[in-house]
């Protein structure tokens, strides 16, 4: 005869509340934060490095587009940073107060956020150019209008993000029921304008179910911002990846950069389709429903929780991010000629500062 366990109740009451969302908050944001310093210092050191090498050649399209990724995960990368220094802060030296990762994940909200949703909209704008290129060589595209449109939706989304992050500011840290506000922020930080949408609804109908289910998953507007935030990049992504491997032999010029484009899309599907694949483990292997359930095993663990969806909103980003600047270092014809210069004028200037009595004159 096997033994069950039976999950019984708790008192729902706010300490219980406050012990569910911070461990939920430590697996998602302090478990893996070593990891996701490393690479983020890792993206910030070689994106200076490609900005170095993009910047004479902004003028053209390509090197723009990549200048573009190279901000925006640089942005990304700062964020992880402040975000894993609060809530190693927190939960490892405990020299601050819970609080402060809510601050950490609300800045990464506005900042960080807002830069892994341009760099997906660039790597997308990216292909689609590259995959229009290839398969219409007779009709070149408007560059400017293109740049102009993708700068149109870069202040928006930054707006938006935001715009959020002082939305949810408001509803996880000035309502008394802000516990699962703050267990829902983690896995809705990426995606623009929801957190807009449910203060609005709040602000309006208290009782709407945008309100009360701040997922989205009752409603067909935020559940349309999540397929657009996550589903569509890889997808379109994934197309012009496709119809490039089938028009290769038609690229004549440019063979070197459409292959380096083509590495980075499918790196950038991959990742993205790691995250759809951990959302949907997390989705079916874990009950949120009821924060008043006793941890009596692995499928009511919240940190356990936490680690698996810090791991997709904010590692996998990361990964990304620092796999971009290495595969387009790595096809950099001359860095290893630019790199021996740069070393070489650093020894010199070393030479000419510490020991100047070596210097003829």
């Amino acid at each position: 005869m096997v033994e069950t366990t039976t999950l019984l109740p708790v008192d729902v009451t706010p300490a219980v509340l406050e012990n569910r969302t911070r461990d939920y908050m430590q697996g998602a944001t302090e478990e893996l934060c070593g990891l996701n310093i490393g690479l983020a210092v890792l993206i910030l050191l070689q994106n200076c490095l490609v900005i170095v090498r993009c910047y004479p050649h902004r003028t053209r399209f390509i090197p723009k587009m990549l200048l573009g990724i190279a901000c925006m995960d640089m942005l990304l990368a700062q964020g992880t940073l402040f975000l894993s220094a609060f809530a190693h802060k927190v939960f490892s030296k405990q020299d601050l107060q819970f609080k402060w990762v809510l601050y950490g994940l609300l800045y990464y909200q506005g900042t960080a956020a807002a830069g892994e949703t341009c760099s997906k909209i660039y790597y997308s704008a990216l292909s689609l150019t590259l995959t229009l290129r290839t398969a219409r060589p007779g009709h070149p595209l408007n560059e400017a209008r293109v740049q102009l449109i993708l700068s149109a939706i870069t202040f928006c989304v930054i707006i938006a993000h935001f715009s959020d992050a002082a939305c949810a500011l408001y509803l996880c840290l000035f309502t008394d029921d802000g516990y699962e506000e703050r267990i829902n922020l983690v896995s809705t930080l990426d995606v623009p304008g929801l957190w807009s949408i449910t203060a609005a609804s709040c602000a309006l109908n208290p009782t709407s179910t945008q309100c009360s289910n701040i997922d989205g998953s009752n409603s067909f507007l935020t559940s349309l911002l999540f397929a657009l935030d996550t589903g569509i990049p890889p997808f379109l992504v994934l197309v012009c990846t496709a119809l490039l491997f089938y028009k290769w032999r038609n690229i004549t010029e440019g063979k070197h950069a459409a292959l380096t484009v083509l590495l980075l899309s499918i790196i950038f599907f991959v990742t993205h389709a790691a995250f759809l694949a951990i959302a949907a483990f997390a989705y079916f292997s874990f009950d949120d429903s009821d924060l008043s359930i006793a941890d009596r095993d692995r499928r009511y663990s919240y940190k356990l929780q936490g680690v698996v969806t810090g791991l997709a909103v904010f590692t996998l980003p990361l990964l990304n991010a620092f796999l971009f600047p290495f595969v387009l270092l790595l096809r950099e014809q001359h860095l290893g000629e630019y790199l021996r210069g740069v070393a070489a004028r650093i020894m010199e200037n070393f030479r000419e500062t510490s020991y100047p009595y070596l210097i003829d004159e």
